[in-house]
């Protein structure tokens, strides 16, 4: 038969474990909270960084665009060169050209 002291004895030692495991519990909990706040933190940075790459696209996008358009530039001097007579014409259609490109190059720098 089982005294009394045993039992006793017994249920102090189930109540260690359990505040053993009430401690464990209390841990684990922080641990997961902590996890979580973690995990939105680096969600929204993650999502920050989707908007930015879906923004770069974009410029890029309207950068190879306005690429395109340039390689035609060419072909259009080269097709207004022919129409000029004078010396003074074709002087002021490369300035205006010139002006074109310069605008070109500031738009690109704005771009990086």
């Amino acid at each position: 038969m089982v005294s009394e002291y045993q039992i006793i004895a017994v249920i102090e030692q189930l109540e260690r474990k359990i505040g053993l495991l009430r401690g464990v519990c209390d841990d684990a909990n922080r641990e997961i909270k902590r996890l979580e706040l973690q995990n939105s933190v680096l969600n929204e940075r993650l999502r920050e960084q989707q908007q930015q790459r879906k923004e770069l696209e974009k410029k890029q996008a309207d950068s190879d665009k306005k690429t395109a358009k340039s390689k035609h530039l060419s072909k259009l001097v080269q097709n207004n060169l022919s129409e000029t007579d004078t010396n003074a014409a074709l002087k002021k259609q490369l300035d205006a050209y010139i002006q074109e490109l310069n605008q070109c190059i500031a738009h690109l720098s704005s771009l990086s």
